[in-house]
């Protein structure tokens, strides 16, 4: 005897919020497969929750509007997992209005299409150096100075004060990175390494103190890569190596 298709299968229902999907499968009122039309997602619901159309497309971009997690685990042991907290947070930095207001250095970067979907990232990132390690950050511009694009490319992960090594004393009277106009006309040179500022000295004109911390920044750059040569991706340690403090920082 022939078994009889359900008659919900090949019907087409309306999600609350994800857009229409059809009845490819009818096991049991507990196990209904349903596949999106947009997207060609499929997932297997309840038959109450089809009727109510509380059906969710997990391709859709639900994170900040631009974020698709997929079926891909976010917690693990009731709080969410570390690279899902990495790659929440490289969206809201480039795509939130309250992160670009509060960090406005993030203005005009972008993730790439690969990276916005949660699953590519978390394979990607299983596969890099340090992405398992406590204090380790997502970083998009070492490997390539003065990148935009968050992407599979150009990111790596790196140890906090790997990270750090590249902030610079904010300077509101001079052109110049690490240099500082004093009131005398003289200009004092100084850079910040592992919390502490180190002050260079005072020269007769801009371009002699900046070249000071120029000199100073790469040395402090360059033994921090000695440091960690030993755990960090060698294409970091590479870039640290070879980093070059320029005029227009």
């Amino acid at each position: 005897m022939v078994k009889q298709l359900n008659p919900m299968v090949g019907k087409i229902y309306q999600s609350n919020n994800c857009g229409k999907f059809k009845v490819v499968e009818y096991n049991s009122s507990k196990s209904v497969v349903v596949e999106f039309l947009d997207t060609e997602y499929r997932t297997t619901v309840q038959k109450t929750s089809i009727l109510l159309g509380q059906v969710r497309d997990r391709l859709v971009p639900s994170l900040y509007g631009i974020g698709i997690i997929g079926d891909t685990p976010t917690k693990e042991n009731g709080k969410f997992t570390k690279l899902y907290n990495a790659w929440k947070g490289m969206l809201e930095r480039c795509y939130t209005e309250k992160s670009l207001s509060k960090c406005p250095t993030y203005l005009g970067c972008s993730v790439s299409d690969n990276f916005k979907n949660f699953t590519f990232f978390k394979e990607w990132a299983e596969k890099q150096v340090g992405s398992d390690k406590d204090g380790w950050n997502l970083d998009k511009d070492i490997l390539v100075r003065g990148n935009k694009i968050y992407s599979e490319d150009t990111c790596c992960f790196v140890p906090q004060e790997v990270n750090k090594i590249f902030t610079n004393i904010k300077n509101t009277n001079s052109g110049l990175v690490g240099a500082n106009k004093q009131s005398s006309g003289k200009y004092s040179a100084a850079v910040k390494h592992k919390g502490k500022i180190y002050y260079l000295g005072s020269y007769a004109t801009e371009v002699a103190a900046f070249e000071v911390y120029k000199e100073t920044k790469e040395k402090f750059v360059r033994e921090v890569a000695r440091e960690y040569k030993d755990i960090i991706d060698l294409r970091v340690y590479n870039a640290l190596m070879n980093y070059k403090v320029q005029i227009n920082n």
